[in-house]
Parts: structure tokens; sequence; C-alpha cells
């Protein structure tokens, strides 16, 4: 194995998500305490308006409850046990409004926030919770899969760092993805890493272009190593914690 390799910036997925229930506070808060460059979570609305932490559009996988997480109030959600599944130690846990975790965060930690409806009522409700927490605005990296919403936080919430994330259905040449990021606003693309052009010429296109590259989600040191020779500058992981003490001890 090629040693020496530089580490890009490790951002924990969903939290600790390897070894805690995923976007809950004690694996967002562990995740921290690890010291990756920052830790990444999921946002949507309620019914009622609020915002809340989870990834899923449901809560079937996590807490065995068939129903839309937009359908819901906020305390019908934070009632729910979305520890169970994960083990049993875990029981209880509940999923956080979105709230706890900026509260939860450190003063000096960084979140990746995925905002995951395209909803204009997003901006504002995310805008009253920076503002009552007090949050800096160079800690959040805002991402979505939705274009729009990023085009409309850059445009009514100025001043965040943003990224397009991509999938697999996308088929953006090169020139055509900064085109699209320039009309957005965004700082950066963050595709999954085994889009083909995840090599060093394309990202360097990029970088050129005054564009990031943060892919997701890596959890082998191998396939990390690759990303980082192509040259990106993040990488999102499910074990930020172990990637970090086993970069070069593989």
């Amino acid at each position: 194995m090629q040693k020496n390799i530089r580490k890009p910036l490790l951002v924990a997925h969903r939290g600790e998500s390897f070894l805690m229930p995923e976007n809950t506070i004690p694996a967002l808060t562990s995740a921290w305490e690890n010291k990756p460059y920052a830790v990444e979570t999921d946002v949507h609305i309620t019914r009622d308006d609020q915002l809340i932490a989870a990834h899923d559009y449901h809560f079937r996988r996590t807490a065995g409850v068939d129903r839309e997480i937009k359908d819901m109030t906020a305390d019908e959600i934070t009632v729910l046990d979305v520890g169970s599944w994960k083990a049993p130690e875990f029981a209880g846990i509940h999923p956080p409004r979105f709230d706890e975790v900026l509260a939860a965060m450190p003063t000096d930690g960084r979140l990746y926030m995925e905002i995951k409806v395209d909803d204009p009522r997003f901006t504002e409700l995310f805008r009253t919770l920076m503002e009552k927490r007090q949050i800096r605005q160079d800690q959040i990296t805002v991402i979505s899969f939705f274009p729009e919403a990023l085009a409309r936080l850059n445009r009514d919430y100025p001043g965040f760092t943003t990224s397009l994330l991509l999938g697999g259905d996308e088929t953006y040449t090169i020139p055509e993805l900064i085109k699209e990021l320039r009309r957005l606003g965004c700082a950066g693309v963050s595709p999954h890493y085994q889009r083909p052009w995840i090599a060093a010429e394309p990202v360097e296109e990029l970088h050129a272009a005054g564009f990031g590259v943060h892919v997701w989600t890596v959890d082998t040191i191998e396939e990390a190593h690759q990303c980082a020779l192509a040259g990106v500058d993040s990488i999102t992981t499910n074990r930020a914690g172990w990637m970090n003490r086993n970069w070069q001890n593989d």
C-alpha cells in the first residue's frame, strides 16, 4: 500500500454512524469528540414547521414507523425509539430536533447539513435557529441534491459554503457542471465517490474553476486513498474516527 498519501478533510457521516444510531445526539457528539473536520447530518421539515435531523423520509428502517416526516409533528417524532434497531444498549434514543443538534455543537465544531427537502420554508426556519443558537455561518457547510434549495439559500441567506450533491443519475459533463455550480452560487460539488470522473484530471479541472470536490460515502482505507490520489478535498465516511486513526496504518 502506498504510504504518505495526503489525507483529505474527513467528515463524519450522520455522526459516528458505524458504531451508534445515525443522526442522533450521541452519534453526533461522539463524532465531534473525535475531531474530524466536520460532522454531517440531514434535515427535514415536519408538518408543524419544525426542523428534524433524520436521513430517510420516514421511520420504517430506524423505528418501524411507516409515516412520512412531512406528515408528522415534531412532538410525534421526538418520542420515537431510533436506537434499538442499532443495538439494545441504544434503546430509547430519539430523533433530535435540529435545534438540539446546534445546541450540542462545540464552539469550534463544524457541521455539514444536508437539506432533504425542496421547500421555500426551509431558509427562514434555518435562519431562526442559527440566530437563536448564535452559530457562525462559517461553521456550517450546506449540501443538497436539490439545486434550487441551494440557489434559494444562497440568494436569501448568503454567507454559507454550499455544495451540490450528486448521486449517479446526473449526466453533467465537467463544463456543464461548472456552469451549473456558478448558476447556483455553490462553492463545490459533492459526488458519490464511485463517479467515473473522480480522477485527477476532472478534479483538477474543477479546482481550476474554483470549486471544491467532496466525496461520499467512503468506508475503507483503500478507497479513501484512491480518492485522495484523485485530489478530492474532503471524504465523508461512516467511520471517521477509525479512518483518522488508521489512515497510514492499514
